[in-house]
């Protein structure tokens, strides 16, 4: 059994080994508590929000949803690649490099983000009017709008445009 060196048991104010087999279960336990927790979540909320957007709405912000879940590839490993080197660089004190990198990765993500949106927006009223058929009660609107600034709005935002 191997075990982790030089970690301290809770509650105790003297450093206990810990398994790596009791480490692995109890993150493991932990991952599978806030997919439940998310899960639970999901289904006490998505009545809620169906009933304040309507079902075209929620069917576009679905559709959204998708949208962006796909686009997500397109990161292309440049978040686990600066966490990898943050991480390394912060290990060895190096903060110089630290900066160079997130200096460099900020932009690179930022020319991918306008890049993406400008693609979105430009494809968005093809694909409502003429792909997916959605009809243009203010719909259209909502996409553009979420697509483009998604933080700034939310389900009570969305409710005015029944």
């Amino acid at each position: 059994m191997e075990l982790m060196p030089n970690t301290q048991h809770p509650g105790l104010g003297t450093q206990h080994p810990i398994p790596r087999s009791h480490i692995l279960i109890r993150s493991t336990l932990w991952n599978f508590t806030s997919q439940g927790w998310f899960l639970i979540l999901a289904l006490v909320a998505t009545p809620y929000i169906v009933h304040k957007l309507g079902t075209d709405a929620y069917g576009v912000l679905s559709i959204v949803g998708v949208a962006i879940g796909y686009f997500g590839f397109l990161d292309l490993g440049l978040g686990q690649a600066v966490i990898k080197y943050v991480s390394e660089y912060y290990a060895k004190k190096d903060y110089d490099t630290i900066r160079k990198i997130i200096g460099t990765a900020i932009p690179v993500y930022f020319l991918m983000g306008f890049v993406g949106a400008t693609v979105i927006a430009s494809l968005t009223g093809l694909l409502v009017t003429r792909v997916l058929k959605i009809p243009s009660n203010g719909t259209l609107l909502i996409v553009l709008k979420v697509m483009a600034n998604p933080q700034k709005y939310s389900v009570d935002h969305f409710s005015r445009y029944k």
